[in-house]
């Protein structure tokens, strides 16, 4: 029983990957066909985590006499452009402090919004990772199986 433990805990792993990456790719799609209103950046910066720069864009806009507040820039997010500062200092160039922007924003759903409409790579690395967690153990597991049938034929 223990031999399913480690297998079956990658597998709920990668189901949350997999569920998180084709939930941010969905948005990621829709949100090109979302429609969009005028609203005003109220916190450009670029914040340092460790080794990572991560432009940190907050805004606000309304919709139907109702504000709302913000920070999704997009969805999903390349790692490899959040490691690089000249990244994070363009977006916050492109959405500098009281600027006026496009905010594109879910018509079902107001309050999710983002600066730049669409996904990006990294949502699909994320489903890959996913699938590879999920597939993984499941293909040890069939081998474990198929060689313990093996070895009670052979006794």
């Amino acid at each position: 029983m223990i031999n399913f433990i480690a297998p079956l805990m990658l597998f709920i792993v990668g189901l949350f990957f997999l569920f998180i990456g084709l939930q941010q790719a969905s948005k990621g799609k829709e949100s090109r066909e979302w429609p969009h209103v005028t609203g005003e950046v109220l916190v450009s910066k670029v914040e340092k985590y460790s080794k990572v720069y991560m432009p940190e864009i907050e805004y606000k806009y309304d919709v139907n006499d109702q504000s709302y507040r913000n920070d999704t820039i997009n969805f999903g997010n390349s790692i490899e452009q959040s490691k690089s500062l000249s990244y994070s200092r363009n977006i916050t160039k492109k959405f500098p402090k009281g600027e006026r922007i496009k905010v594109y924003y879910d018509p079902e759903s107001p309050e999710v919004s983002v600066l730049i409409p669409g996904g990006n790579t990294t949502n699909w690395y994320i489903v890959g990772f996913g699938a590879l967690l999920c597939f993984w153990p499941l293909i040890g597991l069939f081998s474990n199986i198929r060689g313990n049938r093996k070895m009670n034929l052979e006794i």
